[in-house]
């Protein structure tokens, strides 16, 4: 297992190293407006992936790893529902377009609309396929697969930034489009080996339902949570320039997310086939020390922000530097929590993971509103502080309801489900 975790974070970490590659380039090559530009095309692209992914792909690694059935029609049923979605993102899209006041950037709303909306759908199959990808291969290929879309992205970015318009509405749908024929053929080629019995039979819809409620809350909330910002940011400065800066700074919170996410999936996939209540016990004690050293770490490079922002982004982003530093004290928050969400999900406690990003949401909400209308701090570093302050709001429901407590009544029912299936299979002729 560790070897694994060790291979899965080595592979993928090239994915946050693209990603923080696109930002620096188009930090320095476009500036603030530019980099607020990326912002909103990457959190509205987040947004429609979470909201159209429905929870489902976890509950798809879940269902499949508990049960084993169902790969076909799922299948069919994917294929079917991205159908839908490349006819209905594009005017969802020019919808939620319409919440940013800065117009200019959107030249031809319909263009950006239909890119946009074509990349979101093509991304939500992906992440459905991804997840089914995951039950068959979590090892390299599955991580290499994974990092494709950062790939293209940074790529796209590099050829087409300050030459074209729209370029990270390009860059993104180029994404969505090679990834999916990336994953497409292995996907395939994993169930053609399977048996006929298995991947031709029904999927427990009862089931994914039931898993994927709570995740399609939490996958919304973890979307809208930045969405939100740069709307809010927008509004205020329609020249993007505080959208920007609040960008760079979030990534103070994004990188590390990004780290742990790196082998999150393949976390979920096993400790949804092992993981029972005491041994959460043990996650979450590593997960706090972790969290812990990290946040030595990051405390102790306070002194290095300003310098690092200087040499990293410019001279024009200096304003970041201090809601950097007031989301660097959220470190061990979320590293800690992010550890603990797959286990929980893993033991099928989703409705505790909801509880944790909902708090994070209100906890946000709540300081954020207070601190616009009663303080005369810059909206970035009230923003900063909201932040933050909700990491520690979600962390403190995982740790308070991860300290005692029971495995989801739920996951005993589909155990005895899956032992009865299991006879019929063994009993049949």
């Amino acid at each position: 297992m560790r070897r694994l975790l060790l291979q899965t974070s080595a592979i993928q970490s090239t994915g946050v190293v693209l990603m923080l590659a696109t930002t620096l380039l188009v930090s320095r090559l476009g500036g603030p407006a530019a980099q607020g530009s990326f912002a909103l095309v990457k959190s509205l692209n987040d947004l429609l992936v979470a909201a159209c992914s429905l929870g489902l792909p976890p509950a798809i690694v879940i269902l499949l790893n508990r049960v084993s059935r169902g790969h076909r029609q799922l299948l069919r049923w994917i294929f079917i529902y991205g159908l839908i979605l490349l006819f209905s993102l594009p005017v969802i899209t020019a919808v939620l377009i319409n919440l940013f006041d800065d117009k200019s950037i959107y030249s031809s709303i319909f263009v950006q609309s239909l890119l946009i909306g074509i990349a979101s759908a093509c991304l939500t199959v992906f992440a459905f396929l991804r997840g089914i990808l995951l039950v068959y291969e979590d090892g390299p290929i599955f991580s290499i697969i994974s990092i494709v879309q950062w790939m293209v992205i940074f790529i796209s970015a590099a050829l087409l930034l300050n030459r074209v318009n729209l370029v990270f509405e390009i860059a993104y749908t180029l994404a969505g489009i090679l990834s999916l024929a990336a994953i497409i053929p292995l996907i395939r080629r994993r169930i053609s080996k399977e048996d006929r019995s298995t991947i031709l039979s029904t999927t427990d819809w009862t089931f994914l339902r039931n898993q994927s409620g709570h995740i399609m809350a939490q996958a919304l909330l973890y979307g809208l949570q930045p969405f939100l910002s740069n709307a809010a940011l927008s509004h205020i400065d329609p020249a993007l320039k505080l959208v920007g800066l609040f960008n760079i700074a979030a990534m103070t919170v994004a990188l590390p997310n990004l780290l742990v996410a790196l082998v999150a999936p393949v976390l979920l996939n096993r400790w949804s086939k092992t993981l029972d209540w005491r041994g959460l016990q043990v996650v979450r004690k590593n997960a706090l020390l972790f969290g812990f050293a990290c946040q030595v770490m990051a405390l102790a490079s306070w002194p290095l922000v300003p310098p690092a922002v200087q040499l990293l982004f410019g001279s024009a982003f200096s304003e970041a530097v201090t809601p950097i530093r007031i989301l660097l004290l959220a470190t061990v928050c979320v590293i800690a929590s992010r550890i603990l969400t797959p286990a929980m999900q893993g033991l099928g406690r989703n409705d505790i993971v909801s509880w944790s990003c909902l708090a994070r949401a209100i906890t946000i909400a709540a300081v954020v509103a207070t601190g616009y209308f009663s303080t005369d701090f810059p909206i970035i570093e009230i923003m900063a502080i909201g932040w933050a302050m909700g990491e520690l709001a979600a962390l403190a429901v995982l740790l308070i309801h991860s300290g005692s407590g029971d495995q989801d009544p739920g996951l005993r029912l589909s155990a005895t489900k899956i032992e009865d299936i299991t006879r019929e299979l063994n009993e049949a002729p």
